[in-house]
């Protein structure tokens, strides 16, 4: 569980990340990706294939791996 009480998703946050979108990331997805950054994770578990696609974009704007291979996933818990 996390507190995200106080965050706030500003429009400077969606102009840098929209981009995203175009990829076929949908908003609620990229909140729970910025989300997950300023909370100072490391990983993003998914099964979500779609992540895919932008899992070097999240690495390098939000500094997060995605990882969608449940494999991969036990050995990084």
């Amino acid at each position: 569980e996390a507190d995200i009480v106080n965050f706030n998703l500003t429009k400077k946050d969606l102009n840098k990340l929209i981009y995203m979108a175009n990829l076929q990331v949908g908003l609620a997805d990229i909140f729970h990706l910025v989300t997950a950054s300023r909370l100072g994770c490391e990983y993003f578990f998914t099964l979500d294939s779609d992540f895919q696609r932008i899992s070097e974009l999240a690495k390098r704007d939000l500094n997060i791996e995605i990882v969608t291979d449940p494999p991969k996933m036990t050995q990084l818990v």
